[in-house]
């Protein structure tokens, strides 16, 4: 089975698709319109989950059959992270976490550190590593509770 990794090449607002076999780019999927400022890609089966920080939306493009549709979210979303059942985000301007439907709709929300901009999952705990205030939150996956927050080193 091909292996392919997919690139955000904010500046003109496409993704390149790259066989990583090969290692050469068979493919760019452009996003026309009002799609700005695409800042992390996350993907699990047959979709791909977009961030676009500039219009506060997070695309899902079914890469079987085209379909692109924008979930608008919050401002800034820094990160996105799918797990079996939901879409996470983090809002680095509300300084909040985002659980999400598949659908989009909002199931929680938990403000937690300044400036989330990393998101990390793993079978049981959200990870969000936090920009200004240099912590990691590990958060329940499953209900969006806070577990802990780590103080991260001074660079």
């Amino acid at each position: 089975m091909e292996q392919l990794l997919y690139v955000a090449n904010m500046g003109d607002n496409s993704i390149s698709v790259i066989n990583a076999d090969e290692l050469r780019v068979t493919d760019t999927i452009k996003l026309e319109g009002c799609y700005s400022g695409i800042k992390k890609i996350s993907g699990h089966g047959d979709e791909l989950l977009i961030s676009c920080i500039y219009d506060s939306s997070i695309i899902s493009i079914n890469l079987k059959t085209g379909l692109k549709r924008k979930l608008h979210v919050c401002s800034y979303p820094s990160d996105i992270c799918l797990s079996e059942d939901y879409i996470y985000a983090a809002c680095a301007d509300s300084n909040s976490v985002l659980m999400l439907s598949s659908e989009g709709e909002l199931i929680a929300s938990l403000k937690c550190g300044v400036s989330p901009v990393s998101l990390c999952i793993n079978e049981s705990f959200l990870f969000c590593a936090h920009e200004i205030s240099k912590e990691l939150c590990i958060i329940s996956a499953e209900d969006l509770y806070l577990i802990d927050k780590i103080k991260l080193a001074n660079t």
